[in-house]
């Protein structure tokens, strides 16, 4: 039998097989009795007919079993088996983006977003977020997608707490101050361009660490991070009323109780002992006029003035607030002071009309004594531990400070 006989009668095997397998399939779904019986003849021919080619030629040659990669030699290197139409390419994994804890704030900026006069903190903390997520993810390439700064800032995530069209307003606020806005990208300012901007001449002090996390959690927490920044978290220990701070930041009173409170600042209360002592009735009408009820009899149980128990003349200072943010690396600060292209303005404490009356040490206080002698100065001693004897709880952990006036010379 030649190669072509075989092939043919191969096909014809396969019909029968193919028919009988349909009909079968019939058989299984047929309820008439009749049908039934004629689908059982014709099935019953059909394998007759098979049966007979088998008979007659022969069983059919095995085909040949295709080539595998398990069949090749170990030396050939193993295809890649291609995918099949209904399975799905493999996707490359989507970057993961992380949201930084904290960023770097300066004083001179963060007190522009504070003062509530100009109400800009809504575009402070939209900044100094897509700032710092620009530093962290893409190497502070000074540009975001607005699509992305979207779905920081309005999504659900972490940041997301303002909504499409507040986000709007404010992106149309900081135009021109923080960033500029094109169809796809907002281009962020560097913080010596965004003072230019806002005319508020040099960057001074150190910068501060603020949680990003309290910057997107509403304007109030957000007022509160940038005026502690400004003010508690850059100065000294020094003793100044809530006046003073109203008259520097613009912040009312009891705001900055508020604002103390979010910020966990601590509040340290101040006391100023004098070389007089409660004993000296000239001394004491003097400085009752002067100080009034803040006059009071202080005890100097430790004898750190004289002996044990004196009793020494000494009134109520202006609290001084310690602020819980940690000191940031000035880094490029001083390169960006010599970008801002401004007349350099007058700053607290280079001006001779200024005079500083709280001093770190004694030898500074009596220098500044001998330079001006019209107004009290005060250096800081150590801290307080010793009750007083008629409420023992009073002056527990004040900050105690000495003063050198015309009065009197200083004791200690």
């Amino acid at each position: 039998m030649t190669t072509f006989e075989r092939q043919q009668q191969r096909e014809q095997i396969e019909h029968y097989n193919l028919l009988i397998k349909q009909i079968e399939d019939r058989i299984v779904l047929c309820r008439d009795r009749e049908t039934m019986v004629k689908f059982f003849d014709g099935r019953t021919s059909l394998v007759a007919r098979r049966d007979e080619l088998l008979r007659l030629h022969g069983p059919l040659p095995t085909p040949p079993k295709p080539v595998t990669a398990e069949s090749k030699p170990a030396s050939l290197p193993k295809p890649q088996a291609r995918p099949q139409d209904d399975t799905p390419a493999p996707r490359t994994p989507a970057k993961v983006f992380s949201f930084p804890k904290r960023v770097k704030v300066h004083s001179v900026i963060a007190n522009a977003f504070a003062a509530p006069k100009y109400k800009r903190a809504p575009i402070g903390a939209a900044w100094y977020l897509l700032r710092a997520w620009d530093i962290e993810n893409q190497n502070g390439r000074g540009k975001i997608a607005r699509g992305r700064a979207r779905d920081l800032l309005t999504g659900m995530g972490k940041w997301g707490h303002l909504s499409r069209r507040r986000l709007r307003q404010i992106l149309r606020q900081g135009q021109g101050v923080t960033w500029d806005i094109d169809t796809d990208y907002i281009w962020l300012y560097a913080p010596w361009r965004v003072a230019k901007a806002l005319d508020i001449g040099r960057l001074r002090s150190d910068p501060v660490w603020v949680n990003t996390s309290d910057l997107a959690r509403g304007v109030k927490r957000a007022r509160a991070q940038f005026y502690t920044a400004a003010f508690n978290a850059t100065r000294d220990a020094s003793p100044i009323t809530r006046t003073s701070l109203q008259a520097i930041t613009g912040v009312s009173p009891r705001t900055q109780q508020d604002y103390d409170k979010l910020t966990k600042t601590a509040v340290q209360r101040n006391i100023a002992v004098t070389p007089h002592k409660w004993s000296d009735d000239h001394a004491r009408e003097l400085l009752s006029w002067q100080r009034g009820k803040s006059l009071f009899c202080f005890i100097d149980w430790a004898g750190k003035h004289e002996k044990k128990g004196t009793k020494w003349l000494a009134y109520g200072l202006p609290n001084s607030y310690v602020s819980a943010f940690e000191h940031a690396p000035r880094g490029r600060q001083k390169k960006h002071n010599k970008r801002i292209d401004l007349v350099k303005r007058m700053e607290p404490g280079n001006d001779d009309s200024i005079v500083r009356i709280y001093h770190p040490s004694g030898k500074k206080a009596a220098k500044a004594f001998d330079r001006d002698s019209e107004h009290d100065h005060y250096w800081q001693g150590k801290r307080s531990n010793q009750p007083t004897a008629k409420n023992r709880a009073r002056l527990t952990g004040v900050n105690v400070w000495h003063v050198l006036s015309l009065q009197g010379v200083n004791c200690a």
